[in-house]
C-alpha cells in the first residue's frame, strides 16, 4: 500500500496536480492516518523542487483527438456493443499503439477542446475515425492545417455532423484531398502503398496491407498525391490473387503551409489487430 501510494503521489506532483483522495480515504469514509503522514513525506521530499515543478508545458507535439460525439452519436453505436458502429473507439485506441511503438511524445485532445488555443503547440494533429464533427471543430482542424500544422486522419472521419447525420462528403474533403465516392466496403480489402518512401524499408517487410473492415471509395481531388492504392479481393475460391481497382487509399494533400495523409481505411484499428500477434 505504501509503496503503491508513494508511486502515485510522485506522479501527481510530477505532472502539476493534487494529491488525489482515492490514496487517503478509506472505504469508510475515514482518512487513513499512515497515508497521510506519507503525503507529508513526499511533499517535503518534493520541497526543493517545486520551482521546476511550476508552471511545466507539456513536450508533446502530436495530439491525438478523442471524440465523445463519435462515440455516442454515429449511428447504430449505442446498439452495438461490439463497438462495431462506431469505429473510433477502436481505431484511436490502435492509433495510440502504434505512437507508443513508434515512441512518439503524444496527447490526447478531446473534440471539445478543438479550438485554435489548445491546438497551437501541437506539429501534429491525428483524426482516427472521428466520424462526428462540428462545423466548428472541421474549421479549427482546417485552421490549425493551413498554418503548417500536419494532419492525419482517416476512414470515415468528419463524414457526419455532431448529431450523427450522415453528409453528401467528408466535411474535411478540402483538406483530405479526397472526396467521397463509394460507401465501405469488404470488397476494397488491401491498401497497396505506391510511393516508395513509404514502402517497407525492410526486404521483408509488406508494401500491401491488409484492411479487414474494408475501405471507404474515395475520389482524390486535383492537387493530392496519391500514395497508395485499393487491392480488391475478387472472391475467388482457392487462389489467393488481388486485383488493382487504381482507386486511391491513401493520399497526401497540401492546405495552406500545412499537409494532410488520408487513409480510406481506419489504419489505427487494422493496426489494433493484427500488432499484438507480431
Amino acid at each position: 500500500m505504501a509503496s503503491c501510494a508513494n508511486a502515485e503521489l510522485w506522479t501527481a506532483r510530477s505532472v502539476n496536480v493534487g494529491t488525489t483522495a482515492s490514496i487517503i480515504v478509506e472505504i469508510a469514509g475515514t482518512f487513513n492516518p499512515h497515508v497521510i503522514e506519507l503525503v507529508k513525506t513526499v511533499y517535503g521530499e518534493h520541497r526543493q523542487y517545486e520551482p521546476w515543478l511550476r508552471d511545466m508545458q507539456p513536450l508533446a507535439q502530436v495530439g491525438i483527438v478523442r471524440s465523445h460525439d463519435s462515440l455516442e452519436f454515429r449511428p447504430g453505436a449505442r446498439n452495438d456493443p461490439s463497438g462495431q458502429a462506431a469505429p473510433h473507439g477502436e481505431d484511436f485506441r490502435g492509433w495510440c499503439q502504434a505512437l507508443i511503438a513508434a515512441h512518439q511524445l503524444w496527447d490526447v485532445v478531446p473534440s471539445h477542446l478543438l479550438d485554435a488555443k489548445h491546438l497551437e503547440r501541437f506539429q501534429v494533429l491525428l483524426l482516427p475515425s472521428v466520424s462526428c464533427m462540428s462545423p466548428a471543430e472541421c474549421a479549427a482542424v482546417r485552421a490549425f492545417v493551413r498554418r503548417g500544422g500536419v494532419l492525419i486522419a482517416d476512414a470515415e472521419t468528419s463524414l457526419f455532423d455532431s448529431d450523427g447525420h450522415q453528409q453528401q462528403d467528408f466535411q474535411l474533403a478540402d483538406v483530405f484531398g479526397a472526396s467521397l465516392a463509394a460507401q465501405c466496403s469488404a470488397d476494397r480489402s488491401h491498401l497497396h502503398v505506391e510511393d516508395q518512401a513509404f514502402q517497407a524499408s525492410q526486404p521483408w517487410g509488406e508494401s500491401t496491407l491488409p484492411m479487414t473492415e474494408g475501405q471507404w471509395g474515395v475520389k482524390a481531388a486535383a492537387g493530392a498525391r496519391v500514395l497508395g492504392t485499393v487491392r480488391a479481393n475478387p472472391g475467388l475460391s482457392l487462389v489467393s490473387v488481388l486485383v488493382a481497382t487504381g482507386e486511391p487509399a491513401f493520399l497526401l494533400s497540401p492546405c495552406g503551409t500545412g499537409r494532410c495523409y488520408y487513409f480510406a481505411g481506419a489504419i489505427g484499428r487494422q493496426y489494433r489487430r493484427i500488432a499484438p500477434a507480431k
